[in-house]
């Protein structure tokens, strides 16, 4: 006795009508053809990838808004079939590699991102300000330029609000800086100034918990050098919106 199958319903065309890089049909693109060497300018951060089916009872998956994270990235677009058949359509991407003249210097990111350093901090940042900000100047400098930030635990962050003791990585695709975020005023890390952060100084003023690292740093409310009741003071005039501290 042999087990009959049925056969699987629905239509089994999973071909592609066409298949797009940025809005421009991959070159030589057929729908029975399966794999794709594509190549990129050196910086390319994202590309976006739009499969148009044949069958309109097919899916798609895979397509979109893609990341490049690498010089070699593979992006596989899956078509399904309404009958569950699959077939899929390989993009073989290659970043190439910038040249020196491409390459702009740490130094020149950092001068054009709109915040303040030195070597060992970023600050000129108010609270509540949006970590995009400081991304999106340092992406119009260079394609190849880009900002990271993680925060004290070194968990990524990809949206928010800047804290004392974030950790800012800016490349120029070919060296890397880092630099820790301090926030006047934000003594705890919490992104904001309040009644924590002046309880804080006066902890340390006293000797009951001492603060360190840019932690003590961000307790220089009124950068004199010291910490002190004029710290306190000026965190307080913040907080009850008599003076902000500059920053």
């Amino acid at each position: 006795t042999y087990a009959v199958t049925s056969p699987s319903l629905g239509n089994p065309n999973n071909y592609l009508k066409d298949l797009k890089v940025n809005g421009t049909t991959v070159s030589g693109f057929s729908y029975n053809d399966y794999e794709y060497d594509i190549t990129l300018p050196a910086g390319t951060k994202s590309i976006n990838v739009a499969a148009t089916k044949i069958n309109g009872n097919a899916s798609i998956s895979g397509d979109g808004n893609i990341t490049i994270g690498s010089d070699k990235k593979t992006v596989n677009v899956v078509v399904t079939a309404q009958n569950g058949r699959t077939r899929t359509y390989t993009l073989n991407i290659t970043r190439t590699q910038a040249s020196e003249d491409d390459i702009v210097d740490i130094s020149t990111i950092m001068n054009k991102s709109g915040v303040k350093y030195n070597d060992k901090y970023i600050f000129g940042i108010y609270e509540n300000t949006n970590i995009n900000s400081l991304v999106d100047n340092v992406e119009k400098v260079s394609e190849l330029a880009s900002a990271s930030i993680k925060d004290k635990n070194g968990n990524t962050k990809n949206s928010g609000v800047f804290k004392t003791g974030d950790v800012v990585t800016i490349s120029n695709s070919k060296d890397s800086v880092s630099y820790t975020v301090l926030i006047y005023g934000d003594i705890n890390g919490d992104g904001v100034i309040d009644k924590l952060d002046y309880l804080a100084v006066l902890r340390h003023y006293y000797n009951y918990a001492k603060l360190s690292g840019v932690y003590k740093d961000a307790a220089d409310a009124n950068h004199d050098g010291k910490i002190d009741k004029l710290d306190y003071l000026a965190i307080l005039r913040d907080y009850y919106g008599y003076a902000k501290i500059s920053h």
